[in-house]
């Protein structure tokens, strides 16, 4: 039940992050789609009494997510998410990104922006 509660916390979070973290319009969807597969992954890790530096393969949290296997690829260009620790969160092949520093389950972590410049 306690991980349910969680669940819903993160999804609450893509709001905020969307009114505040997106670098552009076209990359919103990718942006949603890598914050619900990191919520997705923190219960997972939660439930399997996983660290946070531990790898996740996104192949395992698709019973964590709300669309299945649609939640393991960019929904723009269609790559596949690659395996990633709870630590730095999921990246998109395709340069979408998340500003990091508005996250509030990482702030202060020394991160910040994670980008590769890629156009949309």
């Amino acid at each position: 039940m306690k991980i349910k509660f969680q669940l819903i916390g993160w999804f609450c979070i893509i709001g905020v992050v969307f009114l505040v973290g997106c670098r552009s319009v076209s990359s919103t969807s990718c942006v949603d789609a890598q914050i619900r597969l990191w919520a997705a992954a923190r219960a997972y890790a939660a439930e399997k009494g996983f660290g946070e530096s531990v790898e996740i393969e996104p192949k395992d949290l698709v019973d964590y997510l709300h669309d299945g296997t649609n939640g393991l690829v960019c929904p723009i260009s269609g790559k596949p998410y690659p395996p990633f620790s709870i630590q730095k969160g999921p990246k998109c092949l395709a340069g979408h990104w998340i500003d990091r520093t508005r996250l509030p389950w990482i702030q202060n972590s020394g991160r910040g922006r994670t980008n590769t410049s890629a156009k949309n």
